[in-house]
């Protein structure tokens, strides 16, 4: 559980919450849900070229693209600002980079891949995460999607020059013509003082589309087609425009250094007590107090249960600026800088708490309370800086009570679907009247028998059934095995009035059961007043093909819902652009009922029978 604790202080004299030891530590003021959970990223202003280094005019800055998916290498421009394309001629096919350089970077983007393009990110100039039109294929290699390219030597014998290259661990890539996002975290490689290479280049991680694709991957020298030769400690990040058409937006980045806060002067008391809250412990008796290197509650004390720790020192801040801590322990604890509250979780049972402080460089007061009752015991103390990642201030225990990680259990697919009925999250709510049918085809969906809708809907591996077995009582959701498409979680009937928002709930709507098909998969049956509907789910060609049929009294009366999204595009191709997730084909007469907030994709049902195909 996460508490945002809004405390923001500036060390300067400026006081927002005395903190001294006689500040009574039970009482805390809780404003809540407005601190954020990490600094915040650098912003590449897309508005014009001047943000780049001079290159071909194959790249420009436009408003908006549009690919369509089964036209090899197509895309178009509108004018504009805040999308960088790259659109290769004959005579044009550079390279880009920025202007600055990095180290360690956090990068963040969208991508977008017309059919048949090929493209790359290099970091520094020399390691690269290959960006390739990648859509179905079954089994990634390192030159797809999300791969760390391999790397090349011309000396070596026809066969062996290519070697190092490592494949994503799934395939993630959506459909060409559709917006992809990528989170990256590079460590650049590491040199000694007198220039001699003492750790490889590594991505910590790389994601696509919300799926790990790698994870603290070494690389132990440029790829192939590396755009600066060597390896040093900085580098611009380049895009490669020598191959394919693609475009990028928001492109968010943190660069990172190698300075850390530390720790001098720590001294430690341990006290015995039980108390409901965190205590004054300056009116108690320590019956253990010494130094210690580091913030280590176990050390400090030699009793697991009833006792409470503090920690007192200096905190070396190396560069002025905002600092994000962030505090977890159990059971409680306060973390207090030249006598202003940053944390305070007085709450039992494992909180994290996070606080914002604005620190200039130098040497301050630092204080930490903690106090243990019984059963599990930790504390963690983390934080993040001006050009400094995520690291920690306290030894994690030394062996934590947290239960031993089990093998997963993953669903695979034979030669017929398989259905289960589970938990399924969708946005940040539960659903728990769900069936998640799996296809040997590889495309899967999750489906809310309470509003007969589709809501999910993935590709590749079928699904992760570990936290519905595993510690059973928690959570117990299926999750799928790769990036889903979310779907509107509501009734696709109703009987509405144009210009009328869809209703939230089903009304009326009463789900009968299901038939199995020829080919195995479900029909799901439901009945609203006089009405009969039968769903079912094709797959064919890479798509899923949803089929609808409304019969009886009053069906003609009825609208079909779509979609629903905060945009909803209709393209050249006929294709509706919902949310840059997916596309919807339909050959009927659909149209799109736009709100404030939202759009609704709808069809006046006219026929027996209605459907569409969701690509992604």
């Amino acid at each position: 559980m996460l508490r945002l604790v809004a405390l923001i202080i500036i060390c300067q004299g400026c006081s927002l919450l005395s903190c001294s030891e006689e500040a009574d530590l039970s009482k805390s003021e809780d404003k809540t849900e407005k601190l954020p959970t990490s600094l915040p990223f650098e912003e590449l202003e897309l508005t014009d070229m001047s943000v780049f280094a001079p290159t071909g005019s194959n790249w420009q800055m436009v408003g908006a693209v549009y690919a369509d998916f089964a036209k090899e290498g197509h895309i178009e421009m509108d004018e504009g600002q805040g999308v960088l394309v790259n659109s290769p001629q004959d005579d044009a096919r550079e390279n880009i980079h920025t202007k600055w350089e990095h180290g360690d970077l956090e990068l963040e983007l969208d991508v977008l891949m017309p059919k048949g393009s090929n493209s790359g990110i290099y970091f520094q100039g020399r390691y690269e995460v290959q960006l390739l039109d990648s859509w179905n294929i079954a089994v990634p290699a390192h030159k797809d999607m999300g791969g760390i390219y391999q790397q090349w030597d011309e000396t070596k014998p026809d066969g062996e020059k290519g070697f190092g290259g490592i494949p994503p661990r799934i395939n993630a890539a959506r459909s060409p013509g559709l917006w992809q996002h990528f989170h990256i975290f590079f460590r650049a490689p590491r040199f000694d003082d007198n220039g001699n290479k003492i750790r490889d280049a590594r991505f910590d991680y790389v994601y696509l589309n919300g799926v790990l694709l790698h994870e603290k991957i070494s690389v132990s020298g440029p790829t192939r087609a590396h755009q600066l030769d060597g390896e040093a400690a900085l580098g611009p990040l380049f895009f490669q425009g020598d191959h394919g058409s693609v475009a990028f937006r928001n492109i968010r980045y943190k660069t990172y250094g190698i300075d850390t806060l530390s720790l001098s002067n720590l001294q430690y008391r341990s006290y015995t007590g039980r108390w409901d809250h965190l205590p004054k412990f300056d009116s108690l008796k320590p019956f253990k107090e010494g130094t210690s290197d580091y913030i280590d509650i176990q050390n400090a004390s030699e009793t697991p249960n009833d006792f409470g720790v503090t920690f007192s020192g200096d905190l070396n801040i190396p560069t002025t600026g905002r600092y994000l801590f962030e505090l977890e322990a159990d059971d409680r604890a306060a973390l207090i800088i030249d006598t202003q509250m940053v944390a305070l979780d007085n709450e039992k049972g494992g909180n994290k708490v996070v606080g914002l402080a604005d620190l200039m460089a130098g040497k301050l007061p630092f204080k930490l309370r903690y106090q243990q009752e019984r059963g599990r015991s930790g504390l963690h103390l983390r934080y993040e800086g001006p050009e400094i990642s995520w690291r920690s201030l306290a030894k994690p225990p030394a062996e934590e009570t947290v239960r031993k990680q089990q093998d997963p259990i993953w669903i695979e697919v034979g030669e017929q679907p398989e259905m289960v009925r589970g938990f399924v999250m969708h946005a940040d709510e539960k659903l728990t009247h769900t069936i998640s049918v799996g296809t040997p085809q590889g495309i899967h969906f999750s489906y809310n028998l309470n509003q007969g809708a589709l809501v999910k809907a993935w590709k590749g591996g079928f699904a992760n059934v570990t936290n519905m077995w595993q510690g059973r009582g928690a959570s117990q959701l299926l999750l799928p095995l790769n990036a889903a498409i979310q779907a509107p979680n509501l009734s696709s009937i109703a009987v509405i009035d144009e210009g009328t928002n869809w209703p939230d709930s089903a009304k009326h709507l009463q789900y009968l059961g299901y038939d199995l098909g020829e080919d195995q998969m479900p029909i799901f049956r439901f009945r609203m007043d006089e009405m009969r509907m039968s769903d079912r789910m094709l797959i064919s060609e890479g798509k899923l093909k949803r089929q609808i049929s409304v019969e009886g009294e009053g069906s003609t009366d009825v609208q079909l819902l779509l979609a629903s999204a905060l945009a909803i595009i209709q393209q050249p191709n006929g294709l509706f652009n919902i949310n840059g997730q997916y596309f919807i084909d339909t050959e009927m007469d659909a149209f799109i009922q736009n709100f404030a907030d939202h759009s609704e994709l709808r069809v006046n049902f006219s026929s027996d029978l209605a459907s569409y195909e969701l690509i992604w």
